[in-house]
């Protein structure tokens, strides 16, 4: 999410990669009321997959896991 909107005023707006981080985001199939159940999350990596390509897939992929998962793993 963006820190502000460039006039010291916060911006609470979700941008375009902000969207495609949740939604690659597994934690969000998981704990005891998940957000989004697993068939979507894979429908949703599908469809994300195709829109960006291998390339730019896995680069966000490995942003959103390293920046969920980072602090646990040395």
């Amino acid at each position: 999410m963006s820190n502000g909107n460039g006039n010291g005023e916060a911006d609470d707006q979700l941008d375009e990669d902000d969207v495609r981080g949740v939604f690659l985001n597994p934690v969000y199939t998981m704990g005891e009321s998940p957000t989004i159940s697993d068939n979507d999350w894979i429908d949703a990596q599908l469809k994300l997959f195709d829109e960006l390509g291998p390339d730019e897939y896995f680069a966000m992929l490995l942003g959103v896991i390293q920046g969920t998962f980072g602090d646990f793993v040395e």
